[in-house]
């Protein structure tokens, strides 16, 4: 969900006029790159230097041993930091007007590789909602379902359900030699197939997906609080320990919030884009300048950049998450720092973790042990 597919596409008129996209946003809308190029760079800095360091200690063996929940966030941090290099190829086209993907044969297969990653990041989320669900909520099935290997081979299926959505970019996205863009193919039956799958893609993978990630949530919350309750009758003279359970918790419902928070608002700016009317394309630029329709339409692509700014903060963001979140995953960062310093930041009180307890039991451990 980027600036790749706007109503620009079809203004052939301006576009001939001012080189797509950059010198186009220059002329009528530079806030839109000056977002671009003083904002996203900072999420590049952050998140290609800590996702690698949150698929080394999520991927360590001691880590991953006996908690599938790890595969799905290390996998998580490698897929963010993949669309993060690929998404760095975009924004040198899109924000500094350095060619990169707009050739004859390279812009399908970019369009392509570009998405892989995108539609990961929400099915992945989904795969270990899921899986905390079961743990909390069907306890009796987590032995069977909430294993490392059914992690693996659902992380794998689910990125080759990524690959396979992803390749109709090669089908959608072509490269225009007249006005040396890369846009959408311009036949009336093909606009007609790529309007109805990327709505549909979009409105599944970034709008349905969130939503049924927000429930599972929702299910699991009401379910802690049933055996936080549950426990503290049982147990009044021990304190409450369920409540610890849940409490740790907090580190895969964050992840999970993350994305709900930072994805619908996205999709909503998207949906909306279509319903926000171009100006007339054979007008002046002077003309444009001054036209209420055309001002509209700039004023809410400035917006859409903003929302998109800020959303585009959890590819690059999780790390802070893992480290607010998770004792376990803190210590394991800090045993990265030289001797000096991790001695100065640990705590000597270690303490052991478990994420939810199974049904009311204490020592019922679920499927994501450390956190």
């Amino acid at each position: 969900m980027d600036l790749n597919g706007t109503q620009f596409d079809n203004a052939t008129d301006v576009l001939k006029r001012h080189h797509w996209p950059t010198g186009l946003f220059m002329a009528f809308a530079p806030s839109v790159v000056y977002i671009d190029r003083f904002i996203t760079p900072i999420w590049y800095v952050i998140g290609i230097f800590t996702n690698p360091i949150s698929a080394f200690i999520w991927l360590n063996r001691r880590i991953r041993k006996n908690n599938s929940s790890a595969i799905y966030l290390g996998a998580l941090s490698i897929n963010d930091c993949t669309f993060l290099v690929l998404h760095l190829i975009c924004e040198l086209q899109i924000a500094w007007g350095i060619k990169t993907f707009s050739y004859q044969g390279w812009c399908g297969f970019y369009n392509f590789v570009y998405m892989i990653p995108q539609i990961s990041t929400p099915l992945l989320v989904l795969g270990f909602t899921v899986e905390r669900w079961i743990a909390v909520c069907k306890p009796f099935h987590k032995e069977r379902y909430c294993t490392v290997q059914r992690a693996i081979y659902v992380v794998s299926g689910l990125f080759s359900l990524s690959t396979a959505l992803a390749s109709v970019q090669i089908y959608i996205w072509t490269y225009v030699q007249s006005l040396q863009v890369c846009t959408y193919r311009e036949n009336e039956e093909h606009l007609n197939f790529t309007t109805l799958f990327v709505f549909s893609t979009e409105l599944l993978l970034f709008g349905i997906v969130p939503l049924s990630v927000l429930i599972f949530n929702i299910l699991v919350i009401i379910e802690i609080r049933k055996i936080t309750k549950a426990n503290a009758i049982q147990l009044p003279n021990q304190g409450p320990p369920a409540s610890n359970n849940a409490a740790s918790t907090i580190t895969l419902l964050s992840v999970s919030f993350y994305l709900i928070f930072t994805t619908l608002p996205v999709t909503l700016v998207f949906v909306l884009n279509n319903s926000i009317p171009l100006g007339d394309t054979k007008l002046t630029d002077d003309e444009i300048r001054v036209d209420p329709v055309w001002s509209n339409f700039f004023l809410f692509l400035i917006i859409r950049r903003l929302i998109e700014e800020l959303c585009f903060s959890h590819y690059s963001c999780y790390f802070f998450v893992y480290c607010l979140t998770g004792p376990q995953f803190r210590k394991a960062v800090c045993s990265l720092l030289p001797v000096k310093l991790y001695q100065a930041l640990t705590n000597e009180q270690q303490a052991h973790y478990s994420i939810v307890t199974g049904n009311g039991r204490l020592t019922n451990e679920s499927c994501t042990t450390y956190v």
